[in-house]
């Protein structure tokens, strides 16, 4: 009898209820000691449990020898099935509820603390089932799913074991973060997730969020709900971040704790940028929820008094979110009162209070964000739904140069654009950059006599040496290219035609590119 007979003969005796038998085990412990034949069978498993329609015992059998010995099948079947799902297209896998509630098992599977290969390999196979192309039966894997996940996460979060809950709670987080990576899959996908209120998966994750049994399982269910602010963004996401009470009271509550407060207040700068870029028509309720956290957050940060490097940062990310969610027009907050908020703005844009380069380049670069909120996004195509007003940019350029001993904002700029410490200078840059994208602005800078140091504006752009760096030199040229675009109707009428031409052959040139002429030619 060939190897391929053996294991089909015993595929058939332990689908025929003969588990147990004497002659049965000693059959498959003589497979058990030899790592091709065991290899072959777990194939054999795997491929029927696939392809045929008519087999009923192969998902059984698998079962039963990943739960009999998880140190010998474990791994192998889920890297089994990993391999069948990537080889074959989801048309042509036979794909049945128990598979699905089986290989969401697997991830939180017996011993897959220590096997992690086994969890990561059976969760990719089944995010495949549940991502496109064929999104019609996808969907339906996908709904399943999240309902076998949610059944084995209930199970594991109401052990009446304080000790068994704790000892879960990697698996309960693995779980999470799954059920978070299939609701990026779409708006379909998060609206399943959503429907229920409170007894949904999203209400789940609230209460999980909310419960202060075990705070290092509330963190990482914290960085879960961070992930779903992440672009592109979906109109059902959009609303559940912004329009949900629930979450925004948990999420200040915990701040007011100070338990996990630096994670929850992430959190809400995060739900603060969809509310500045998402690309969704608020209804009037979720509209009216954003503007009571954006009042609430004004309010938080009025007594927040942040110490050490990782709290001022927190601290102007808020602050920067709040100020740009309330200059975004069709906000219903109150922006005359943020930006009036002297104290407020102060802490935020004040540079000469910062000693770290670091702080310094990320309030400039928070400044820049404030200014053009695309510039929030990791891909720039993507354009907010709107932008500030001339009149608010302008006015909150006044607003830094009054927290810098009320210097001139062009003369702020180009100093810290000419600090030795590059974080600082390419802050610098970034808020240039942004101004450089709107006409009234970049007329503003163009206005610059160029104070006691005599360098004006022009002459600081057209200066290719004055960050050396490759950074520096890719921040230039951005910079460059986005004024060019942002005012190619206007361009020539406020620049001199000798300068528009060199800044062209710059854009053309690259990050790289040498001016082939003087600047005294130049300005000619």
């Amino acid at each position: 009898m060939t190897m391929d007979e053996r294991l089909t003969s015993l595929v058939e005796l332990l689908s025929a209820d003969a588990r147990g038998r004497a002659d049965v085990e000693a059959l498959l412990g003589r497979v058990e000691n030899i790592d091709d034949e065991l290899d072959e069978l777990v194939s054999l498993l795997v491929h029927r449990v696939f392809g045929d329609r008519q087999d009923d015992g192969s998902l059984s059998v698998l079962t039963y020898l990943v739960e009999r010995n998880p140190n010998l099948y474990l791994a192998r079947t889920s890297r089994k099935i990993r391999d069948v799902v990537r080889a074959r297209e989801l048309p042509f896998l036979f794909i049945t509820d128990n598979l699905l509630l089986q290989l969401a098992k697997l991830i939180v599977g017996p011993d897959s603390d220590n096997q992690t290969s086994a969890s990561v390999d059976a969760r990719d196979a089944l995010f495949r089932l549940c991502a496109e192309p064929y999104r019609q039966q996808s969907i339906q894997n996908t709904k399943q799913t999240l309902g076998n996940l949610e059944n084995l996460w209930q199970y594991l979060l109401n052990q009446k074991d304080a000790a068994a809950r704790r000892k879960s709670s990697s698996l309960v987080i693995r779980i999470a973060s799954f059920m978070v990576d299939l609701c990026m899959l779409g708006g379909d996908v998060f609206a399943l997730a959503d429907e229920g209120g409170e007894a949904s998966v999203m209400g789940k994750l609230i209460t999980l969020v909310s419960s202060k049994e075990d705070p290092l399982m509330q963190a990482s269910a914290l960085d879960q709900l961070g992930r779903l602010a992440a672009f592109p963004m979906t109109n059902e996401r959009a609303s559940f971040l912004l329009g949900n009470k629930s979450l925004h009271n948990c999420l200040f509550a915990l701040i007011e704790a100070d338990l996990n407060g630096e994670a929850a207040l992430r959190v809400i700068t995060d739900i603060c940028g969809v509310g500045i870029n998402a690309p969704v028509s608020l209804d009037a309720d979720t509209r009216k929820q954003f503007t009571d956290l954006l009042r609430k957050l004004h309010l938080r940060l009025q007594n927040t008094h942040p110490y050490g490097e990782l709290e001022q940062l927190s601290y102007i990310n808020a602050v920067s979110s709040l100020v740009t969610a309330s200059l975004t027009p069709g906000s219903s907050s109150d922006s005359e009162t943020i930006m009036n908020d002297s104290r407020l703005i102060s802490g935020w844009l004040s540079l000469q209070s910062l000693t770290r380069p670091r702080l310094k380049g990320v309030t400039l670069s928070s400044l820049a964000q404030a200014i053009e909120p695309s510039m929030r996004l990791s891909n720039p195509g993507d354009d907010p739904s709107a932008r500030p007003s001339d009149r608010m940019v302008i006015k909150l350029l006044q607003t830094f140069g009054e927290a810098n001993d009320h210097r001139d904002p062009t003369e702020l700029l180009i100093a810290s654009a000419k600090a030795p410490f590059i974080e600082e200078r390419l802050g610098s840059v970034d808020v240039i950059r942004a101004l450089s994208m709107r006409g009234a602005s970049l007329r503003m800078m163009l206005l610059y006599n160029g104070g006691t140091e005599g360098c004006t504006f022009v002459d600081w752009l057209m200066d290719e040496e004055n960050d050396p760096t490759r950074e520096g030199k890719k921040a230039k040229y951005e910079l460059i290219s986005s004024m060019l675009e942002c005012n190619s109707t206007i361009i020539e009428g406020v620049l001199p035609s000798a300068v528009v031409r060199e800044l062209l052959e710059w854009k053309k040139g690259g990050p790289s590119h040498r001016r082939r002429i003087s600047w005294e030619m130049a300005t000619q």
